[in-house]
């Protein structure tokens, strides 16, 4: 009999339940946290502010598109790898190197897409390194200027 008196107060607290909630289920998104800046506090952001791109500076959009040009000449380089070598590790080597700088590529004209910019063709740095005058902004450190490059595609050994 306890069983019973126990089975139907718990039926009719369930059902007093339901009847406050209107028989709707109310789902809560968790709160999307934006972490603040070193000595700032975090905040919480609204969904749909949340789904779009942060903002950039100008330095951001200029680094990523030196960058396209950066990995691009390393995709000169391992073509230079690919014409020289017969040894099966390097031709591994320079696989790994083509596959993450291209899917890199891919990523940073994307970011820069995303934020309204042009995404630099990472093709057009042959024209650009041949130019008179050419805009060094684009050259990141670490890469080697037209005549750099002229020297180790004839280098030999």
């Amino acid at each position: 009999m306890n069983t019973s008196v126990t089975r139907l107060l718990s039926l009719a607290l369930l059902l007093i339940a339901v009847g406050r909630c209107g028989g709707r289920t109310v789902v809560h998104s968790p709160p999307v946290i934006q972490p603040g800046a070193p000595g700032e506090s975090s905040r919480v952001v609204e969904a749909d502010a949340a789904k779009q791109p942060p903002q950039a500076t100008a330095a951001d959009i200029a680094f990523m598109q030196g960058m396209i040009h950066h990995h691009a000449q390393a995709l000169d380089m391992v073509d230079l790898l690919d014409a020289r070598t017969n040894d099966p590790d390097m031709k591994k080597l320079g696989l790994r190197i083509r596959v993450s700088q291209t899917d890199e590529i891919k990523m940073m004209q994307r970011w820069l897409h995303a934020r309204g910019q042009d995404a630099p063709d990472p093709r057009a740095h042959h024209e650009m390194a041949g130019m008179a005058g050419m805009d060094h902004s684009v050259m990141m450190p670490g890469m080697l200027n037209a005549d750099e490059m002229t020297r180790l595609a004839a280098a030999k050994g």
